[in-house]
Parts: C-alpha cells; sequence; structure tokens
C-alpha cells in the first residue's frame, strides 16, 4: 500500500491525537509523515482508510499502539549526538578537575573561590597573632 491521501482536517485531528497521547508535536511541514507510516497501520488492522483509522483510535487499544509506534521515533540512544560527550569527557572534565587539584594543594575546599583562598589565608596568618593578644 503506498500513501495516503489525508486531509487537512484529519491531518490535524491525527496531529492532536498524536500530541495528547504521547506528547510528540508533529509541525504542519512535517505532516506528510502521516500519510506514509499510517498506510502500513490502516492496512494491518484492515481498516478502508484513515478516517476509519481516526474513528476506531480511541476505543482499540492495539490500534492506538500501531498508531503511535508507527508515529514515533524509536531513537533512544541517549548519546547519540557524541560531540558534546567527547567536549565534556576532553575538554571540560578535565579542566574541572584540574582546577580541584589546585585549590587542594592551595589548601582550599571544594567550591571555594580565590577570593575565599584570600580570605582563608589572611584568617590563618591573622589567627596566631589574635591568640597572642
Amino acid at each position: 500500500m503506498g500513501a495516503l491521501k489525508i486531509d487537512d482536517d484529519e491531518t490535524e485531528f491525527l496531529a492532536k491525537t498524536l500530541q495528547q497521547l504521547t506528547g510528540v508535536v508533529i509541525p504542519p511541514q512535517k505532516r506528510y509523515l502521516f500519510s506514509q507510516r499510517l498506510a502500513p497501520v490502516v492496512e494491518q488492522h484492515n481498516l478502508r482508510d484513515v478516517a476509519e483509522l481516526s474513528k476506531k483510535l480511541g476505543g482499540d487499544p492495539a490500534l492506538r499502539r500501531s498508531f503511535i509506534e508507527a508515529l514515533t521515533t524509536h531513537e533512544t540512544s541517549f548519546f547519540r549526538d557524541s560531540h558534546p560527550f567527547e567536549s565534556l569527557k576532553r575538554k571540560i572534565l578535565p579542566d574541572i578537575l584540574a582546577g580541584i587539584a589546585v585549590r587542594q594543594r592551595q589548601g582550599a575546599a571544594p567550591g571555594q573561590t580565590h577570593q575565599e583562598l584570600s580570605n582563608s589565608d589572611r584568617l590563618r596568618r591573622d589567627l596566631p597573632r589574635a591568640r597572642k593578644s
């Protein structure tokens, strides 16, 4: 079966239904996906057309599941866009860890700024004098 012919009202109904069921929004410029991806669903469920699919969608859990699976992307890889993670691994985390190591060598607690280091150094310097007075 080829692509289905779906009028604008039916397309709008299917888009709203998909959004209500899944939260997925298919923008108007991608609405051609409905006719391409729903043709096998109509055939698999022995429906005459997309209008019949729309009518039966609410009361048929198997049809609803097929509808959702046909229209949603099944990409589950969290790391599919590797560039940000490579930057994090090769540049950002090493820089953060190096900064922590420097602060620890200088006697700073994690999260302290250079101003706090300066204050800590002054406190260490002035504390012995204050005890003598």
